[in-house]
């Protein structure tokens, strides 16, 4: 395989060892589809009557509308500890009062997103569940995507105060039934989601089953997914980046079981590791090729969307002080090139050869345009991609996300432009790329993403892609 000179690139300046990879993108053949509304944020409930959420917040609204459309999640640990006040006048900590709702729905309307509006579960009546899915029905209107009525079910049993009241599944699911019905009788035809199971593990024995417990009430299950599942020590084998950015085996068994049930399937609460993220990797450029693999691999294996949970100190993508905006952190730009690509089915993909620390992604948003998202996750070995597709390729751009290294805290660029704080973005014009035929050169740093944007000569290719590996190292050159 014969691959034009690099342009000037990350890869071509960083001087790193480069191998050789070869992509075909077919377009004749689908692997999933990448819908509108598929990257999302999850926050605890309890941010909800803090004024956050408001059309005036200019800089959260900014960076919202950055990801376009999408959908916000609000629920979390918190949700049963955040009450319902119809008389009360907004802005109580941990009490949620109809000019919250009116808030929340400007903030909404203005950055084109919707809510899956989290419920309290535990300890909570009845009564004062339908009354607040009533009131956020009528002042949130379109905006209300859907209500979740409980968190991570599969860990009441480890709260003594849950387990008289959810802590079997018997009294989990005679509670949400209750609930349910309690919540559709106010709101008829109200769209309902869960089990939002904390574990993956319980995902064959509570999250597939749900709907069959709960018989034409659920419009979506949903699932958390957390990558380390608990705060572990700095020193551990493999090391924490390369165990985050290594493939999930367990996620991908997920995504096929949540195809087979026959249900739409979100991750509504993810991250990198759980208890508010592992301090060095969380908030590290690592994060960004995570979530950006993450959100790409979930649409391929069928799910509608992931939702990043936005709290703590060290897994948010949007560091907040109170409710000021501190900092912009590597895992939105992670975001932010994923949203980039678009949405719209996604073309097969096959490597020559396979690479596990090369992953690639496209998308069709338009026919006869190709978005091809490329991420290597290779702390020191760069690759010169080469794309192919059946049909000839008018041009091609590239968009870079790249950082000092894969553990760098700062100094994250996507497009050669960082994030503000005002939520201020101002990338570069993307690169042209060396186009021969129906091939792209795509030179790809070590620890490093791209977003490459095609246009074809015609919308449909007539042959599918054959990759021309002869040339390639048989050891594959990117090591895991």
């Amino acid at each position: 395989m014969s691959l034009p000179p690099p342009v000037s690139s990350p890869a071509s300046e960083s001087g790193s060892p480069a191998v050789s990879a070869s992509v075909a993108v077919d377009l004749n053949a689908t692997a999933g589809a990448l819908p509108s509304r598929s990257i999302g944020f999850s926050f605890e409930k309890d941010m909800l009557p803090s004024g956050m959420f408001a059309d005036t917040n200019a800089p959260l609204v900014a960076l919202f509308k950055l990801l376009r459309p999408g959908v916000l999640r609000l629920g979390g640990n918190s949700v049963d500890e955040v009450t319902w006040n119809a008389d009360g006048p907004g802005l109580t900590p941990d009490v949620v009062s109809p000019p919250d709702l009116v808030r929340l729905a400007g903030f909404l309307a203005a950055v084109d997103w919707r809510v899956i509006y989290g419920t309290p579960f535990l300890y909570s009546t009845a009564d004062s569940v339908a009354a607040e899915a009533q009131a956020a029905t009528k002042l949130l209107g379109a905006q209300l995507q859907s209500f979740e009525l409980c968190n991570e079910p599969d860990l009441y049993w480890l709260n003594p105060q849950a387990v008289p009241i959810a802590g079997t599944s018997q009294l989990f699911n005679a509670r949400w039934s209750m609930l349910a019905s309690a919540l559709r009788a106010a709101v008829p035809g109200a769209v309902l989601t869960g089990p939002a199971s904390a574990l993956l593990l319980s995902f064959d024995a509570l999250t597939a089953t749900f709907p069959t417990n709960h018989p034409g009430l659920i419009s979506q299950l949903t699932q958390h997914y957390y990558r380390g599942l608990i705060d572990l020590p700095q020193i551990f084998d493999p090391p924490l980046i390369d165990f985050l950015l290594a493939v999930d085996p367990s996620l991908d068994a997920t995504l096929v079981n949540a195809a087979a049930t026959g249900h739409r399937f979100r991750l509504s609460e993810t991250n990198s590791f759980s208890s508010n993220g592992q301090a060095g990797v969380s908030d590290t450029f690592a994060s960004a090729l995570w979530v950006a693999d993450l959100i790409l691999r979930c649409a391929a294996g069928g799910a509608d969307g992931v939702n990043l949970h936005n709290s703590g100190p060290n897994y948010p993508a949007i560091l907040i002080d109170g409710i000021t905006i501190a900092a912009i952190q590597p895992l939105f730009y992670g975001m932010l090139l994923a949203a980039g690509a678009g949405h719209g089915p996604m073309p097969a993909i096959a490597f020559a050869p396979s690479m596990s620390a090369l992953r690639a992604y496209a998308v069709q948003p338009a026919p006869g345009a190709v978005s091809v998202v490329l991420i290597n996750t290779d702390a020191t070995v760069a690759a010169q991609v080469t794309l192919y597709f059946g049909c000839a390729v008018t041009s091609a751009v590239a968009t870079w996300l790249s950082a000092p290294r894969r553990d760098a805290p700062g100094g994250v660029t996507l497009g050669g432009a960082s994030v503000g704080v005002d939520g201020s973005w101002t990338p570069n014009a993307p690169e042209p790329l060396p186009v021969n035929g129906s091939s792209v050169a795509v030179p790809l740093a070590a620890a490093s993403a791209t977003l490459v944007q095609v246009t074809l000569a015609a919308s449909t290719p007539n042959t599918t892609p054959s990759i021309a590996a002869a040339s390639i190292p048989a050891d594959g050159g990117l090591i895991p």
